[in-house]
């Protein structure tokens, strides 16, 4: 076992230290941080490997460490988290829902100060996808849970982690199907359905053959050939110029915006 600084070790010893730890890592140990002193006086000799990570390496290990009283909100002290998908206070994610492939990671300050639960998900049709909320220590409230890489399903609205503007207000996303691309010289307009819509942050698109052979919205080519997007708080607008888009079966639109009913966080 490899030992670790102490006050008034020569260079050569410490270089010596540094060869061993690495040809021989070793997990954290009781005994193991005799090495750390304060006015000669040798402090945590004796706290264990759980006293510094849980299961001896780095954030420790999840199995068979389930959310307390299948609750997110007990879920306070660092570490990992196996997930039942049944818990209260957990996204609702609709169908397919998160199982127990996925895990919980939080970050804490303190149990009653800030902080942060990232899920995992690891559910069929849900592989890779992460949401977040925190825990606000002065307010003493959860916020909502946002998703850092949303699904983006047609038709349902996806509060994120990014923020806009200052104070930073939440960003939604949502994609919206508007049927077939508008011919010549017209426009097709579409309800988008969002509540509340504040600032728009950003809106783009895309026309399709059956999925494929996409072009990008909006775009400009020659004056006789361009299309636009314009949103508003009620609809969605897609409009060409002298060229047929009406072959193109399927346009899709999404946007970003912020909410008029939430505050800055």
């Amino acid at each position: 076992m490899p030992e670790f600084y102490r006050l008034g070790m020569t260079k050569e010893e410490i270089n010596d230290t540094l060869q061993t730890a690495v040809r021989e890592p070793q997990p954290v140990v009781a005994g193991n941080f005799a090495a750390f002193t304060k006015d000669g006086q040798i402090i945590d000799s004796e706290k264990s490997a759980e006293d510094f990570a849980p299961g001896g390496f780095g954030l420790g290990k999840y199995q068979g460490r389930f959310i307390p009283g299948d609750d997110f909100n007990n879920a306070i002290q660092n570490g990992w988290y196996l997930c039942k998908g049944s818990e209260a206070n957990g996204p609702d994610l609709g169908n397919p829902q998160y199982t127990n492939a996925a895990i919980l990671s939080v970050i804490s300050a303190r149990v009653d100060e800030t902080k942060e639960q990232t899920l995992y998900l690891g559910t069929a049709g849900l592989y890779g996808l992460i949401l977040r909320r925190y825990f606000h220590a002065a307010s003493r409230v959860w916020y909502p849970w946002e998703w850092v890489n949303p699904p983006m399903v047609g038709g349902v609205e996806y509060r994120t982690t990014e923020r806009w503007g200052g104070p930073y207000y939440p960003v939604y996303t949502k994609r919206v199907s508007c049927g077939k691309g508008p011919t010549s010289g017209a426009k097709i307009e579409v309800a988008h359905g969002i509540k509340d819509m504040g600032y728009i942050v950003d809106v783009g698109g895309c026309l399709t053959i059956d999925g494929a052979q996409a072009v990008s919205l909006p775009y400009y080519k020659s004056d006789a050939d361009r299309a636009g997007i314009v949103v508003n708080d009620q609809n969605i607008i897609v409009t060409a110029s002298e060229t047929d888009l009406s072959s193109y079966n399927d346009t899709q639109v999404w946007v970003k915006y912020t909410k008029t009913t939430d505050g800055a966080g």
